[in-house]
């Protein structure tokens, strides 16, 4: 009875661990090729129904990376796919109607 008990909980807390496990949607890089946008999600969301063509409706965030990797800053969105929606400048980026990033 322990055994299962504790088997049941290890299998628990690997599924919430592996929900909340950031999935990439996709990336963008800027014009220069100086930095890179990636937006990301949670990855229960995922697993919730959709219709067909609503994949970039989750909730998520993106992070801008220089090219070799160091995160420059980020924006929580309501839609991972507003990161085709990018507006590059030479030291900024806006993540239209949600924040300006200083790069």
């Amino acid at each position: 009875m322990k055994r299962a008990l504790i088997a049941f909980l290890i299998g628990v807390g690997l599924i919430a661990g592996l929900s909340l496990w950031p999935q990439e949607y996709a990336r963008e890089p800027s014009p220069d090729g100086k930095n890179v946008a990636v937006a990301k999600y949670r990855a229960y969301q995922s697993w919730i129904p959709m219709f067909p063509g609503q994949s970039g409706d989750k909730a998520g965030w993106i992070v801008i990376l220089t090219k070799d990797g160091k995160k420059v800053g980020k924006a929580d969105v309501d839609m991972v796919s507003q990161i085709r929606d990018l507006r590059w400048s030479a030291d900024s980026v806006e993540v239209r109607l949600v924040a300006t990033i200083k790069l």
